[in-house]
């Protein structure tokens, strides 16, 4: 009783890497915060703009954005992204967070896990991922036609990875939402972490029993995810597809001008508009060269939908070859093509893709936030 009262009267920090666009990254967020409900938000850029980070604002309690951030993107400055890199360090730790018991930091490569705390306030750190940008993984960075859309500045990143580095190991403890992502938060910062996947919503009985109207495509419309790949490679074989999802104006105005008339682009989703989605689709495809886990193929097959993925990162953690979809190694169209082929010729049980997809939903998340918390305040008598 007294650790339950205990919990209830601690004073709680979030400190999320960017609220922006909506993606996994702000869903596990907004988890966090219907557990801990009216936390204070600390993040470098917070995204009034988008209807969906509306529920964020509203279930946090104050939040702190960097106010020459805002500055940056409201005037459309070039490089956000590395602009957001290099000045995150000032930002994290300048911030004071002694009247906090507890600070939890959700990053996917921005470095919040870098706040300096008091020496009697627990930090958690749950890791989507470490910086792609600056961890010798450029090659799965956005591209565009096959080259770089944007200047490649690794070499100013020298400074910004020893921070890194002595950074992470401020935390308390590591989450990581993969065994991929743990793998490379060992490589990268040194530490151990513990593989607790993010909550994910289930959409089970959406599946009907037709095989589907078309494929899917599902996600943010970024390149890295694999997207031009996709609509090539549908491109070639004609057959139908529905990319669900938005991104910046300048991708989604490049994409749609690849596209022939067999591919559909939706637009942006609600949670009420997938079970219909899910119902009339033949299989998600999935052709991110470095996911680190990929939250949609968990909630596609959840609907009995079997996934087409290149066999790299998340995926290959996720997919069953074979059972709840098919994995392809050659990062091609005819790798892509081929994959398909291989799946209109097998028949793949929904409910084995529902099964696959049930171990990772009914993970108890939030039990074990909760139990680590308590753990952690334990360990604090």
């Amino acid at each position: 009783m007294l650790l339950f009262v205990q919990m209830i009267r601690m004073k709680i920090a979030i400190v999320h890497d960017v609220v922006e666009e909506w993606g996994g990254a702000n869903k596990f967020l907004l988890e966090i915060l219907k557990i801990y409900p009216k936390s204070d938000l600390y993040t470098l850029f917070f995204e009034d703009g988008d209807l969906n980070n509306f529920e964020i604002r509203k279930r946090a309690g104050r939040v702190v954005a960097s106010n020459l951030v805002k500055f940056w993107k409201k005037f459309k400055m070039p490089y956000f992204r590395t602009f957001l890199l290099l000045i995150s360090p000032w930002f994290w730790e300048k911030l004071d967070l002694s009247e906090y018991d507890l600070v939890i930091s959700s990053t996917y490569g921005y470095g919040s896990f870098g706040v300096i705390v008091s020496p009697w306030t627990k930090h958690l750190c749950y890791c989507h991922t470490p910086s792609k940008r600056m961890y010798g993984e450029r090659s799965l960075m956005t591209v565009r036609g096959g080259k770089y859309k944007s200047h490649n500045f690794s070499f100013l990143y020298k400074n910004r990875r020893l921070w890194d580095f002595v950074a992470a190991h401020r935390p308390d403890i590591w989450w990581s939402n993969s065994k991929y992502t743990q793998m490379r938060v060992k490589r990268v910062f040194g530490v151990e972490s513990k593989v607790v996947y993010v909550p994910l919503k289930s959409y089970k009985h959406s599946k009907n029993k037709s095989d589907g109207e078309y494929y899917l495509y599902f996600g943010r419309l970024v390149l890295d995810k694999g997207i031009e790949l996709i609509i090539n490679s549908f491109n070639e074989n004609r057959k139908k597809l529905l990319i669900v999802g938005r991104g910046e104006d300048s991708d989604e105005k490049y994409l749609k001008s690849l596209a022939k008339e067999n591919i559909e682009f939706y637009g942006f989703a609600g949670e009420g508009e997938l079970p219909k989605i899910f119902s009339k689709t033949r299989a998600l495809i999935f052709a991110a060269k470095g996911e680190d886990f990929g939250m949609v193929m968990v909630e596609a097959m959840s609907a009995g939908v079997p996934v087409i993925a290149f066999k790299a990162g998340g995926a290959s953690e996720i997919v069953e070859n074979g059972k709840s979809g098919v994995l392809f190694n050659e990062y091609s169209q005819d790798g892509l093509n081929e994959a398909i082929e291989r799946f209109e010729e097998m028949r793949i049980n929904p409910n084995k893709c529902i099964e696959r997809a049930d171990f990772f939903i009914k993970n108890g998340f939030s039990t074990k936030i909760k139990g680590l918390v308590g753990d952690l305040i334990n360990k604090r008598q």
